[in-house]
C-alpha cells in the first residue's frame, strides 16, 4: 500500500514552470527537445558529438537537482515503494517503451556559449523535477490512483510546463535557426503506428508499477536509495536491449 501524499500546488506549479523553461532554453540554444529518455539513451549509444552534449545536459540535471534538494529538502523523505523484482521489470518496460518508435538527428556545434546553455537547461530541468515532487514515486502513484488517495499535484506540474512552453515555442519557431545550431532538430514523422502505441503502453505500465520514469529516476538516485539505482540500471538495459535486438 502506497502512503498518502499531500497536495502541493505551489511547488508543483513552480517545478513545472522550471521544467518548461528548461525545454525552452534547450530549444532556443541548440534546437533540441528535452526528452530525457532520448538524452540518456544517446549518452550511452550515440557517437562522440551526440554523446557530449547529452552528457553535459545530464551533468547539469544532477547539479540542479542537488542544489534544489539542499535548498528545499525535497528529496529528504523520498524512498522506493516497489520490490526489487518489480523495479527490474518496470525499468525494462520503461527502457524499451521509451525507445520504441523513437529516432534521432545529428547536432552541429557552433558558438562557444553553447555548452553553458545546455548545462543551464539540464540544471533547470533537474531542479524542476526535484521541486515539483516528481522524484517521489509515492506522489506519482497517488496521482494515478484516481479512485483512492488521489494527489493531483502532477497535473499542475504538467499544466505549468505547458503554459510556459506553448507560447515560448510559438515565438521560438519564428526564428530561422537556434542560436547555436544550424537547424531545429524536430520529429518528422506524424503517423501513429503500432510501435508508438506499444511503446506508450509499456512505458505506462512500467511507470505505474514503480512510480518512476527516466528523469525522476535520475534525480532520485541522489537519495542513495538502492532501489532507484536498480530501476535505472534496468531501464538502461532495456534501452540497450531494444537497440541491439529490435533495431539490429
Amino acid at each position: 500500500m502506497v502512503l498518502e501524499t499531500a497536495f502541493t500546488p505551489v511547488t508543483a506549479i513552480i517545478g513545472g514552470a522550471m521544467i518548461g523553461l528548461a525545454a525552452l532554453v534547450l530549444m532556443w540554444s541548440v534546437g533540441r527537445i528535452a526528452g530525457i529518455s532520448g538524452i540518456v539513451a544517446g549518452a550511452i549509444l550515440e557517437a562522440e558529438d551526440e554523446r557530449n552534449w547529452r552528457l553535459l545536459f545530464l551533468a547539469g540535471l544532477f547539479i540542479g537537482a542537488l542544489i534544489a534538494s539542499v535548498i528545499t529538502g525535497a528529496l529528504d523523505d523520498v524512498s522506493s515503494i516497489a520490490s526489487t523484482p518489480v523495479l527490474i521489470v518496470a525499468g525494462l518496460l520503461v527502457g524499451i517503451g521509451t525507445r520504441m518508435g523513437g529516432g534521432g538527428t545529428s547536432l552541429a556545434w557552433r558558438g562557444c556559449m553553447k555548452p553553458w546553455f545546455i548545462g543551464l537547461a539540464g540544471a533547470l530541468f533537474g531542479a524542476g523535477i526535484t521541486v515539483s515532487g516528481m522524484a517521489n514515486p509515492a506522489k506519482v502513484q497517488n496521482f494515478l490512483n484516481v479512485a483512492g488517495s488521489w494527489d493531483p499535484s502532477l497535473a499542475l506540474v504538467m499544466g505549468a510546463a505547458l503554459l510556459v512552453v506553448t507560447p515560448g515555442f510559438f515565438f521560438l519557431f519564428k526564428m530561422s535557426a537556434p542560436k547555436y545550431a544550424e537547424a531545429f532538430a524536430l520529429p518528422t514523422r506524424k503517423d501513429i503506428d503500432w510501435k508508438l502505441l506499444l511503446g506508450a503502453l509499456l512505458f505506462g505500465i512500467g511507470w505505474a508499477l514503480s512510480g518512476l520514469c527516466p528523469a525522476p529516476a535520475l534525480v532520485a538516485t541522489l537519495t542513495g536509495v538502492s532501489g532507484f539505482f536498480i530501476f535505472l540500471l534496468a531501464m538502461v538495459a532495456g534501452m540497450i536491449l531494444y537497440r541491439f535486438v529490435f533495431e539490429s
